[in-house]
Formats: C-alpha cells, structure tokens, sequence
C-alpha cells in the first residue's frame, strides 16, 4: 500500500484500489524537497510521472538495463521526447528541455 506525499508536501494520502491490484504509480524516490515535512520521511513521495531512463548497464542477454528510478513533476529532467533522467543522473542529460505543459 504506498502512501504519497501531497502536492505541498506537508501531508500524506493513500489510493485504495480495493482488492485487485491495479497499476497505480509509485511513489517519487529522490530527496524530498526543502519545503517538505521532514517528519514524513527523506523521500519525496509525491505521484511519480516518469521513470528513469539513464543507461544501467546490460543484462545477461545483452539487453540495455535502465535506472527505472520513479520520479515525480518536480524532480524530472527531460533530456528528450521519451527521455527522462532523476536528481542522480541528470548530468546524463544532453541539455535539459523544457517540460510540455499539455
């Protein structure tokens, strides 16, 4: 049951999705933020919006691993259309992009 930090990051809430388990994104895992509650947590909790697209090396099969780290609005960096990078790999970046606002 993962709990989420709200949107101002002084509280928490909790999405019931009844019995069956369904794809429910988690909670974001860089730092939480200055103005977050630290009796909360260090993590910042909030919705996470992307996952981590920085190289992690290969699997047995040759295949590319990625960081898959969960990152919310706030700790994303967009390093391209379908690339996204957390706090820890935002270097990898080639120049951060400016977020779509849809």
């Amino acid at each position: 049951m993962p709990f989420y930090r709200t949107e101002d990051g002084g509280g928490t809430f909790h999405l019931n999705t009844g019995r069956r388990r369904r794809a429910i994104a988690p909670p974001c895992r860089a730092p939480r933020l200055p103005g977050d509650a630290p009796d909360i947590g260090s993590i910042c909790g909030r919705l996470s919006v992307a996952l981590c697209d920085a190289p992690a090396g290969q699997d047995l099969d040759g295949k590319l691993l990625t960081c898959d780290m969960p990152i919310c609005q706030h700790h994303r960096t967009k390093g391209g259309p379908d690339l996204d990078y957390c706090p820890r790999h935002e270097h990898l970046a080639p120049a951060p992009l400016p977020l779509e606002t849809r």
